[in-house]
């Protein structure tokens, strides 16, 4: 994209904060513009907005120019300059400028302003640049919408081109929306520019008052307090208002190569030169340090996964020793817990058969203790403690001294769960003869349900 010298209607895009802004720019006026929202990024944004406008039926001058704040600008001092050609200058001015320009790739295109021929002392030149990645996606943007995208430009400071006329030395004071741009103007050219971002206009005019001095040329539209509180200060304020956003009227005219361009810094569209990256030597030179590089990463990375592999043989060898321990302290408990095993039976089996004995013990007291008990009239002839259950004989006096006798003692032995089985109670010649068996009860079989 080189710089056109034609004249006529453009189409100049501004990027802001709360959109993009389309302005078709005539000979020195605005003729129409249209603020477009942001939808994402610049470039889906700027897509978006020109097929908008395309669909709606606009004619849209097919030369493009676009203000955006990701340009750099940068004040350079540079040697003399009128013995130096062309090609000279604008490598110079790419060696000083790629620093500023930020690109995640190897290749940079750079902006440069041009010099007056005449320059025999060393000066300042206001430059710009924008990496060339970057660069050729909005190409591709335009393109696609059948425009051809000339150059690009700082939204600050392209307002030094309204001023019909300039002093030796001046501060330009230049305002567009939230931002404030002072640049101090000297030998000719911007010696210093600092632009102030998200301030009122009132505390970005303070904040810049350490660059402002005498006299003052203020561009565009300024708030009315700022611009009472620059009079007060500064009686010999010159003051050019412009209805039109300064800055696309400043880019247009430069881009025209009108009367006032000349103090601009421009972006030149096509690449000036050769970039230092595309020189063969140094593409030879960056082979043989990617080589080495990656000799070094391989080298690196080979004695880490060495260093790895030792330590992960070092944790697995712990690991199966500590496996072995265990496996020996279990072999150990559960040779042990056989020992145990071994004695605790005879142990058990012996607690077990005094447990019993004590029971059988407790049952002949309870038993004995009830015989012993028994009425005056009633007397046994036999009395049977046995696996089996109880079984007592005996002769009474009278029958109920018999029934009584055997109602208790059925009494005491459902203690053991024995119960009366068998009772037989007659009278003989001697008295009344009695008999009794008792036994756990017998579980009744549960009947079938057909």
């Amino acid at each position: 994209m080189r710089r056109r010298r034609e004249k006529g209607r453009l189409l100049a895009v501004e990027e802001l904060a709360e959109g993009i802004r389309l302005a078709v720019v005539g000979s020195d006026e605005v003729e129409a513009r249209v603020l477009v929202p942001l939808e994402g990024g610049l470039e889906s944004t700027l897509r978006a907005a020109l097929s908008r406008v395309r669909e709606a039926g606009h004619s849209l001058p097919r030369r493009a120019l676009l203000l955006t704040d990701r340009v750099a600008a940068v004040c350079l001092d540079l040697p003399p300059l009128a013995q130096a050609g062309q090609a000279q200058i604008e490598g110079l001015v790419r060696f000083e400028i790629e620093p500023h320009l930020v690109e995640g790739g190897r290749e940079l295109a750079c902006g440069w302003a041009k010099p007056r021929r005449e320059q025999t002392q060393p000066g300042p030149v206001l430059t710009c640049g924008l990496a060339e990645s970057e660069r050729a996606r909005l190409c591709g943007v335009f393109r696609g919408a059948g425009l051809e995208l000339l150059a690009l430009y700082p939204r600050l400071g392209c307002g030094t081109a309204l001023v019909p006329e300039l002093p030796a030395e001046a501060t330009l004071l230049e305002a567009s929306g939230n931002q404030l741009s002072v640049a101090r103007w000297e030998q000719g050219g911007v010696s210093r520019l600092r632009v102030l971002s998200g301030l009122s206009p009132r505390d970005a005019a303070q904040s810049a008052s350490s660059l402002i001095s005498s006299p003052l040329v203020a561009i565009g539209l300024l708030d009315e307090e700022v611009e009472a509180n620059l009079r007060a200060n500064h009686p010999d304020l010159i003051r050019v208002a412009a209805s039109q956003p300064s800055g696309v009227l400043g880019a247009a005219r430069h881009l025209r190569a009108e009367l006032g361009g000349d103090r601009v810094a421009g972006v030149s569209a096509a690449r000036q030169g050769t970039p230092l990256l595309e020189r063969p030597l140094v593409k030879v030179l960056a082979a043989f340090v990617l080589v080495l590089l990656t000799l070094g990463a391989v080298d690196y990375g080979l004695h880490s996964w060495r260093a790895e592999a030792r330590r992960e043989f070092e944790r697995r060898e712990a690991a199966e020793e500590q496996l072995k321990l265990r496996d020996r302290v279990r072999q150990a408990l559960e040779t042990k817990r056989d020992q145990l095993l071994a004695t605790l039976g005879p142990a058990r089996a012996n607690k077990t058969s005094r447990e019993e004995a004590e029971q059988r013990t407790r049952e002949l007291t309870r038993l004995l203790a009830v015989l012993a008990k028994a009425p005056a009239g009633v007397a046994l002839d036999r009395c049977h403690d046995g696996p089996e259950g109880v079984e007592v004989a005996g002769i009474a006096d009278s029958g109920q001294d018999a029934e009584r006798f055997l109602t208790r003692l059925e009494l005491s032995l459902k203690t053991r769960g024995l119960h009366l089985a068998e009772r037989e109670v007659k009278r003989t010649a001697e008295g009344f003869r009695f008999s009794a068996a008792f036994a756990e009860p017998t579980p009744k079989p549960r009947g079938r349900v057909k």
